[in-house]
């Protein structure tokens, strides 16, 4: 570069002014997301909505309207001061520094852009004048004018600018508005990159200090016509390490049509938005925001309009999600902005230019905060401990523990968890019932008797029949009416009456009993182990004769048992387990049976995990009371079935609650409370032997009665 070029850059760091007033004329007076939802447009907020209409085309509401305003957000306006006494501020405390030593301080304005560009962003909502994007955010001055002509002398060197982003760091600033700018075109040096970086170095090197400290800036474009931006407000073009962290805005008017003053995005496109600025005649259609040094409004237009509406929908994006970095915020920007409303100022549309034209001209396109808001990729639920190893809720669910009973599936499912976008790792509240699956819950045991032991009369010791196996009786049965109580092979293998604990898989179960008689009482100490040795228990049953028509069973076993308390399948957690279990049968008649068997276990507490569930004071019960007649080569059952589920205690979760930004995931405790299950499944089963064939029937309703929950029908013929 020779020496007139540089002169002429070193000029363009002076001559520092103020980009707003781009038009002409004189002033006048549900996507996916959480929080509490409060329509903030009703009432008497309706009026200070409506009063701004272009305010709407950037969708604040849909972050407003659930609690999202920018609260405890800290937002700089790098300007002319913001006065502190205007009614838009009215009992807020203006933080801030006065970079330009004037007599009033930074929290007073003697322009006004500033206290213009304060209320768009963070404007009272107080029934009355206006209001702005992020109405709750935390302003910081940074006043820069000394005397209130538009130039900001204290932006007339590197150093000063540098001083200026170095503050941003010792206030922790997150959001940093910058409705200014130079008179240079940010592509006008044709040497290169080198003499910018050098001339603008403290400029660059503080900002990037400003960034990874957590603060997004925002630059206008500038208003001078021009089809690139600012040099000062697209400055990542000659420093890519910038870009991540900053975004530049240009301006339409009220009908999204490219108003004349504002310069065009060009090479700044990969890191440009568009935003309201107001109309080219400001007086009539300009942004309508506070007046400095008066307690009523003013209309202003340019590129300083807009780029606030940019910095409100950061500053409620940051409440929203307070563990994205500033990158990830403008991330979230760009990519919830669209084209496809945007006319260029010579007619440009989407559909007639093409993405790349529209794109030189308007960058990514008008932001709308729902958009931004919403999940932009797949949802992940957390129970692995990483994002990368979440599960896609939009593509999976997370089964629920077989054995949870329903008191404890609808509070799961009625609740709300939190998930996290794969896209950043953003958070969203969604329910319970948009994670998980009832699926394992539901009991896989069908109604069905085995053919094979039709002839030998016990039909329903095999009403439960699951994976070819015959799972133990529900309920106290002799082999046939000739045998008496004390017969082995009665007793033998029966030591449990019901065999399918809550949790478990159900594969077979193999029991090994010694078994002494005396007279019609019998003792049997038992061992009890699972065909995969998910279950270890011993025990001790006693059974007995009441009279010659009744008969009863108590066990007792203690014991371990693999439980599936993850929250995916196949998940176990070997747990304590003590079972108590109680049969009761009476002959009514000569060939009609009544019966009854209660069974209780008592589960040991587990603490959850990040991928089971937690138990605690844990009791199941099981309950079945039914009727039995027997005809000729024939057995009719009914009865009542209350599943086998939780009936006391509580359930708990690890559920993911936040993701911290080097990926930790953080864990809150949920607690269910468990609740009996009072609810029964009648069932009716019957079972016929013929010469050379038998048939089963057996149906089950589910606990509401009002339809089928199993039905089963078997025939086979012996040749």
């Amino acid at each position: 570069m020779d020496l007139i070029m540089k002169k002429i850059l070193a000029l363009s760091v002076v001559s520092v002014v103020i980009s707003g007033c781009g038009g002409g004329g004189g002033g006048g007076s549900s996507s996916l997301t959480n929080g509490n939802y409060r329509n903030t447009i009703i009432g008497d907020y309706q009026t200070e909505y409506n009063y701004q209409t272009m305010l709407s085309e950037v969708n604040p509401l849909s972050l407003n309207d659930y609690g999202y305003d920018g609260t405890g957000v800290r937002v700089a306006v790098v300007d002319s001061g913001i006065d502190a006494a205007h009614p838009e501020f009215d009992g807020r405390t203006i933080y801030g520094h006065d970079f330009a030593s004037s007599a009033s301080g930074y929290d007073d304005d003697e322009n006004g852009h500033g206290t213009h560009v304060a209320s768009i962003i963070a404007g009272d909502r107080d029934s009355s004048g206006m209001r702005g994007v992020a109405y709750d955010a935390t302003l910081y001055s940074y006043k820069t004018d000394n005397d209130g002509d538009s130039g900001l002398e204290a932006l007339s060197s590197d150093s000063n600018i540098g001083a200026v982003f170095d503050r941003h760091v010792t206030d922790n600033i997150q959001v940093s508005n910058n409705s200014w700018g130079g008179s240079t075109s940010v592509t006008a040096y044709s040497q290169g990159h080198s003499t910018v970086l050098s001339t603008y170095s403290a400029t660059i090197a503080a900002a990037k200090s400003a960034q990874s400290n957590g603060t997004l800036i925002v630059f206008a474009a500038g208003n001078n016509v021009r089809s690139e931006s600012d040099l000062i407000g697209a400055l990542p073009y000659h420093d890519s390490d910038l870009a991540g962290a900053w975004l530049t805005v240009v301006a339409v008017d009220s009908n999204l049509k490219e108003t004349r003053y504002t310069n065009r995005c060009g090479v700044a496109k990969s890191f440009c938005v568009t935003a309201p600025g107001g109309g080219d005649t400001q007086s009539s259609d300009g942004i309508l925001a506070a007046d400095a040094n008066t307690t009523g409004y003013t209309r202003l237009s340019g590129t300083s309009m807009a780029t606030p509406h940019v910095s409100g929908i950061a500053a409620a994006l940051m409440e929203k999600f307070p563990n994205l970095t500033p990158a990830q915020i403008a991330t979230r920007i760009k990519d919830g902005a669209s084209l496809s409303s945007l006319t260029g100022y010579n007619g440009q549309t989407l559909a007639a230019n093409g993405t790349s034209a529209m794109q030189d001209i308007f960058g990514y396109g008008l932001v709308n905060a729902q958009t931004s808001s919403a999940s932009m990729g797949s949802l992940m639920y957390l129970n692995n401990g990483s994002l990368d190893k979440g599960l896609n809720i939009d593509s999976n669910k997370i089964p629920l523990s077989s054995g949870l009973s329903s008191g404890v599936i609808n509070q799961i499912m009625n609740d709300e968890h939190v998930v996290f976008d794969s896209f950043d790792g953003a958070n969203f509240t969604v329910k319970g019932r948009d994670i998980f699956t009832t699926e394992v819950a539901e009991s896989s045991n069908v109604l069905i008797y085995d053919i094979n032991k039709v002839e030998n009369g016990s039909y329903k010791n095999n009403l439960f029949k699951n994976d070819d196996y015959a799972l133990q009786p529900f309920h106290l049965s002799n082999p046939n009416s000739k045998d008496s109580i004390s017969n082995d092979l009665f007793w033998k293998n029966k030591a449990h009456l019901i065999d399918s604990l809550p949790f478990s898989d159900n594969s077979a179960k193999k029991q090994l009993s010694f078994i002494n008689t005396y007279d019609n009482f019998i003792v049997a100490p038992f061992v009890k182990i699972s065909n995969n040795s998910d279950m270890q228990q011993t025990g001790l049953m006693l059974a007995g004769e009441v009279n010659d028509k009744s008969s009863y069973s108590v066990s007792l076993a203690t014991g371990k048992q693999a439980n599936n308390l993850g929250y995916l399948a196949n998940y176990y957690v070997n747990q304590d387990v003590d079972e108590l279990q109680i049969g009761l049968q009476a002959d009514i008649a000569s060939d009609g049976q009544i019966f009854a068997s209660y069974s209780k276990a008592r589960f040991g507490d587990i603490s959850p995990t990040t991928s089971s569930f937690g138990f605690n004071n844990i009791n199941a019960e099981s309950l079945n009371l039914g009727f039995e007649s027997s005809f000729e080569n024939s057995v009719l059952t009914v009865g009542l079935e209350k599943d086998y589920l939780i009936s006391s205690g509580s359930v708990s979760i690890l559920s993911p609650s936040q993701l911290k930004s080097n990926g930790d995931a953080i864990y809150s405790l949920k607690n269910y409370k468990a609740k009996s299950n009072d609810k029964y499944n009648p069932y009716i089963a019957y079972a016929k032997k013929m010469d050379n064939s038998a048939l089963t029937v057996g149906a089950k309703l589910d606990d509401s009665s009002d339809h089928m929950e199993s039905l089963s029908l078997n025939y086979s013929y012996s040749f």
